[in-house]
C-alpha cells in the first residue's frame, strides 16, 4: 500500500471547500515542507483570489518565490 502524502490528504478537503483561506494556508505550508513550492504558490495565489492576503500568507508567497529562484517576486 503507498502512502499518501499530508498535501495529498488536503488537497480534496480544499476541492470540496475552496473558499477556506486557512485550508488553503494549512496547504501552503505543507507544499512547502513537502519541497512542492510551485503547488505553494499556486495555493497562495488562490487564497489571493478570494481576499488580500494575509502576513502569514505573504510570507509563504516569498518562501514559494525564494525556493523557485524567483528573488524579485520574493522581495515584494
Amino acid at each position: 500500500m503507498t502512502e499518501t502524502s499530508r498535501l495529498e490528504r488536503l488537497l480534496p478537503l480544499i476541492d470540496s471547500d475552496p473558499g477556506n483561506r486557512a485550508l488553503l494556508r494549512d496547504a501552503a505550508e505543507t507544499a512547502l515542507s513537502e519541497r512542492r513550492p510551485e503547488m505553494a504558490a499556486d495555493l497562495i495565489a488562490r487564497a489571493a483570489r478570494i481576499a488580500p492576503l494575509e502576513p502569514p500568507e505573504v510570507n509563504l508567497s516569498g518562501l514559494a518565490a525564494m525556493q523557485l529562484s524567483k528573488f524579485a517576486e520574493a522581495a515584494e
